[in-house]
């Protein structure tokens, strides 16, 4: 099927979450069964208002697929309920087999990569392994290879889900593999172990919040400390514990990642024992539908004021996007809600 505008379609709803690893949502159309035939591309465009005009340019605000859920008909109308989401639905339900790979340059099968790295060997997976059709290809493009641990040999095991596979990929190196809301692949240290946390992309403040907002209490037993185990590709283990020194009781299972250098995994330790004390998780929301994306470092500014009693000491606070969902509301048209968790920020 060619490209064709669909005029007649309303956006419901578009959740992007990290856990999951992408964005589903659902759409309708009104008086056309025939728009939403089984596993349609779907691009979704939209324009920015600003002032008191309108831009003249679409922006792509989301690609995937499209699947009819639900048919609703009366004598006079009829409306087609649609599912739409990235690929990562799709590689969840496509198995994988074992897969042995090691560092070589004799190119004596593909699964001998030079210079191998975690980050190679999951673009080799989602390159080699995974066909949709003549006509779709996956965009690989943000999958990094460059900054990803090196391995020497590496195992991926048979799994019924090929995501689920490539997510146990991305947790040997404390990155994220997700789906952003443009279909692409992107695989990446999570900002709460990158070397230097990201950038935030903006800091929010009550004057930008709609109510109510809420902020969950982590009261669970938290971690005393953390012990992680790093396998090199010497096949030598390092260890690192913290907090660290003499006397220290180490309690629960080690963690076992990838690690070649001492000084990394000692920096992972620390990142780890303050992700699993992270305080707070919180759910705001915004008017309108702002460009958020799954992991994005966001600062809150929750100070000096005081509502119903309740009242925070937070300025430029770090956060993680950890869910965004654009969801219709006919007060706003649109709004933006988004799930934060507590993030670590060294230069905090």
């Amino acid at each position: 099927m060619g490209f064709e505008w669909l005029t007649e379609l309303q956006l419901n709803d578009i959740t992007g979450d990290g856990s999951s690893g992408g964005y589903q949502g659902t759409v309708s159309f009104y008086n056309d069964q025939a728009a939403v035939p089984q596993n349609r591309q779907l691009n979704l465009y939209h324009r920015n208002f600003s002032g008191s005009t309108w831009e003249g340019a679409d922006r792509l605000a989301f690609a995937g697929l499209m699947n009819p859920a639900r048919l609703t008909a009366t004598r006079g109308a009829s409306s087609v309920g649609a599912d739409i989401y990235t690929y990562h639905k799709i590689l969840g339900d496509m198995p994988v087999q074992g897969c042995w790979f090691e560092d070589s340059n004799a190119g004596e099968h593909a699964h001998q990569i030079n210079n191998l790295s975690l980050g190679l060997i999951v673009l080799h997976i989602l390159d080699a392994h995974v066909t949709f059709s003549d006509f779709v290809a996956l965009d690989t493009s943000l999958v990094d290879t460059a900054g990803s641990t090196t391995v020497n040999p590496y195992i991926v095991r048979e799994n019924g889900s090929l995501w689920q596979a490539l997510q146990k990929v991305a947790s040997d190196e404390f990155y994220v593999i997700y789906f952003n809301r443009l279909n692409q692949v992107v695989y990446k240290t999570h900002p709460q172990f990158a070397g230097a946390p990201p950038a935030s992309v903006i800091t929010l403040d009550e004057d930008d919040l709609l109510a109510p907002y809420q902020v969950e209490y982590r009261t669970g037993r938290k971690a005393r400390n953390v012990n992680l185990l790093g396998l090199t590709d010497a096949m030598e283990v390092l260890e690192s514990t913290y907090p660290a020194g003499a006397g220290v009781d180490v309690t629960g299972p080690p963690f076992e990642i990838r690690c070649n250098l001492q000084a990394r995994l000692d920096t992972l330790a620390q990142r780890q024992y303050e992700w699993l004390n992270r305080d707070y998780v919180v759910t705001v929301i915004v008017p309108g539908t702002w460009d958020f994306e799954i992991y994005d470092h966001v600062k809150l500014t929750l100070a000096g004021t005081a509502t119903n009693g309740v009242s925070f000491a937070w300025v430029a606070k770090s956060f993680w996007v950890n869910r965004v969902t654009y969801r219709r509301q006919q007060q706003y048209g649109f709004i933006t809600e988004l799930t934060l968790d507590e993030g670590f920020d060294p230069a905090a």
